[in-house]
């Protein structure tokens, strides 16, 4: 590259760099030694676990997306994505969970599970449009 091209992307680089650290800065923390970012927002293990069953069931079409009125068609690609990460969360995590949160997992992946049945044999939606 001519020497003025270069210094112009390395001043690209360093304002894109320096907008990234301000975001880090303002939503979270970034390890500097590791790498890794730290979100600073408190979220729970059940609200996290209730966020990918909400997930599933959007993907069910049982539940409206965010920001939109109407149900979507059944995804069950979508749906099994959603329920193959609870049950690699529940395997992970085995051991390290509290008697309520195992519990909460192992419940929801019981009714994700059955409804994903219920909706690949042509199932009626939980909720009528």
């Amino acid at each position: 590259q001519p020497s003025g091209a270069r210094s112009a992307a390395m001043i690209s680089i360093s304002r894109t760099n320096s907008r990234a650290a301000s975001a880090v800065g303002e939503f979270g923390k970034l390890d500097e030694d590791t790498g890794s970012f730290h979100h600073m927002a408190d979220i729970s293990f059940t609200q996290f676990v209730f966020s990918l069953a909400s997930s599933a069931a959007i993907h069910f079409g049982d539940v409206p997306e965010p920001n939109g009125q109407k149900l979507s068609e059944p995804n069950l690609e979508g749906a099994r994505q959603m329920i193959d990460i609870l049950a690699l969360l529940e395997e992970k995590t085995k051991g390290n969970l509290t008697l309520e949160e195992r519990q909460l997992l192992e419940q929801l992946l019981f009714e994700l599970r059955q409804r994903f049945v219920q909706v690949a044999d042509g199932g009626k939606r939980i909720i009528q449009p």
